[in-house]
């Protein structure tokens, strides 16, 4: 490498590169490595990126990808109304569920009830024909 009096690095490469690859390696005022280091220079002077990065001179890395799906609000707004529709079925199970036991309860009481009532009317028919 020298310096030229108007204050320009240049950095020689033996054998020379073909004139086309030079673009890859040099430009105006600053000197840098080929393709800035992430990548090849290919001999029609166009550099081929390394993984991961990308423009002219290799310098720019490629963007994440989006938000993947598990991430996103979308994703999270459908688990929150799954989970509030679940809720409210386990709810008006529960509901349904004590309704039915209520129900069973106050039906197998008037049956005892009505029981009750056949078995005293029968021993106060008894009493009344022992009586007679």
């Amino acid at each position: 490498a020298y310096s030229a009096d108007d204050g320009l690095v240049r950095t020689f490469v033996f054998p020379m590169p073909p004139w086309a690859q030079t673009r890859c390696r040099f430009d105006i005022n600053i000197v840098f490595e080929a393709c800035s280091g992430h990548g090849e220079c290919s001999k029609t002077g166009v550099c081929v990126c390394d993984a991961g990065f990308l423009g002219r001179s290799c310098s720019d890395t490629v963007p994440e990808p989006q938000i993947a799906f598990a991430e996103s609000e979308l994703f999270k707004i459908i688990l929150i109304v799954l989970g509030l529709f679940f809720f409210v079925l386990a709810v008006i199970g529960v509901f349904r569920f004590v309704n039915r036991q209520r129900k069973l309860r106050i039906q197998t009481y008037k049956q005892d009830l009505e029981r009750a009532i056949a078995d005293r009317a029968e021993a106060a028919q008894q009493k009344l024909m022992a009586q007679l």
